[in-house]
C-alpha cells in the first residue's frame, strides 16, 4: 500500500469532504478519489460511503481508521527522526518553492544539482513567497523560485539576488462543460460575466491589473493552483492560472483554453549574495546561463542577424 494514500484516507475521514480534503492534501478531487478507490480495490471492501457532497466512513472504514492514522504518525516520526540527524543535514539542499510556482522546470534542475552535489539529498519546500523569502534570510533555504512581490528587497547591491528562472504565459480554465471550452483562444472580455476563482495576487502588479480591469470581483480567492482547479471542477466559476503551474492538476473534468493577449509572467531564482560561492547555487546559475545560451542560439541562429527594415 502506498503510504501517502493513509495520510489522504485519514484527512478524508477527518473532513468527510472531497473537496476540502483535497485543498489541504493540495491534490486534486478526482486524484483523492482514484487514490481512495486503489484502497478499496486493495482491501475488496468499502472505506466510505458516498452522497452527493458528503462522504461517510463504512464500518470497516471505521474499524480501519486508527490503524491508519498510527502508520501516519509512525512515518511521521521516523521522518522527522532519521531524517533530521544534524549530520545528515549538513549534507541537504533545500530548495524553497512557491505554492503558485511549484512545478515549474524542477525536473530539469535535478540532474545538475545531483552531478554537482553528489552526496547531498536534496529537500524541496512549499511555501508562500513572503515565507519563503524569510526561510532565505534565515538561512532555513538554500535558494528559492517564486515569484515578485511588492515590498521584496532585491538587487545587485541587496542581500538577496535574482536571477530570472523562466517565462510563463496565463491560460483561462473552465469546467469542460462551459459555453468557452471548444474554443482555441479566447479575449479576456468574453469572460467578464463568469464567476471567477482568483489565485492569491497571481504572480506580479502586472497580472493583477490585467484581471481586475475587466474580470468580476473574485468569488473565491485561493493559494494553490490544485485549490483553484479543485472550484472549476466544482463549478463554481472559471479561473485564469500559469499554465506550467496548472498542467500537473488538470483533470477530464476542466478544459485549458489560451488567452489572445497574455502578460508574461516572469519566475526568479533567489538567494543570498553571501552564499553564492556555494557549489549548489553556483550549479544552477551556470544551468540558468547555459539554457538562456541555448534558447538565444535557437531564436537567433549562427549567421543570421536581426532583420533590418
Amino acid at each position: 500500500m502506498i503510504l501517502s494514500y493513509l495520510n489522504e484516507f485519514v484527512v478524508l475521514a477527518q473532513v468527510c469532504k472531497y473537496h476540502e480534503a483535497s485543498e489541504l492534501l493540495y491534490i486534486s478531487t478526482s486524484s483523492l478519489s482514484k487514490h481512495i478507490r486503489a484502497m478499496e480495490n486493495e482491501f475488496g471492501k468499502p472505506l466510505f460511503k458516498r452522497t452527493s457532497r458528503l462522504v461517510e466512513l463504512t464500518r470497516f472504514g471505521s474499524d480501519f481508521l486508527p490503524y491508519a492514522m498510527k502508520m501516519v504518525e509512525l512515518q511521521r516520526e521516523y521522518t522527522d527522526k532519521l531524517l533530521a540527524r544534524p549530520e545528515e543535514n549538513e549534507n541537504v539542499i533545500t530548495i524553497g518553492v512557491s505554492f503558485k510556482v511549484t512545478v515549474y522546470n524542477l525536473m530539469t534542475l535535478m540532474p545538475t544539482l545531483k552531478k554537482s552535489n553528489p552526496n547531498h539529498r536534496i529537500q524541496i519546500i512549499e511555501q508562500e513567497a513572503r515565507q519563503l523569502t524569510e526561510m532565505l534570510k534565515k538561512d532555513e533555504a538554500d535558494m528559492v523560485i517564486t515569484e515578485f512581490y511588492e515590498g521584496i528587497d532585491v538587487g545587485n547591491s541587496g542581500e538577496i539576488q535574482a536571477e530570472r528562472f523562466l517565462a510563463d504565459r496565463l491560460i483561462v480554465v473552465v469546467p469542460a462543460n462551459h459555453r468557452l471550452a471548444g474554443r482555441d483562444c479566447v479575449a479576456i472580455e468574453e469572460l467578464k460575466d463568469d464567476p471567477y476563482i482568483h489565485l492569491g495576487n497571481m504572480l506580479n502588479g502586472n497580472t493583477l491589473n490585467f484581471n481586475s480591469e475587466v474580470l468580476r470581483a473574485p468569488t473565491i480567492m485561493v493559494s494553490h493552483c490544485a485549490q483553484a482547479i479543485n472550484f472549476v471542477e466544482e463549478g463554481f466559476g472559471i479561473s485564469i492560472l500559469p499554465k506550467t503551474a496548472a498542467m500537473s492538476f488538470k483533470t477530464d473534468a476542466v478544459v485549458f483554453v489560451d488567452l489572445d493577449v497574455s502578460p508574461q509572467i516572469s519566475i526568479f531564482l533567489l538567494y543570498k549574495k553571501e552564499n553564492s560561492g556555494r557549489s549548489a547555487i553556483r550549479a544552477v546559475l551556470e544551468y540558468l546561463r547555459i539554457r538562456s545560451a541555448s534558447i538565444s542560439e535557437k531564436e537567433n541562429p549562427p549567421g543570421e542577424g536581426p532583420s533590418k527594415s
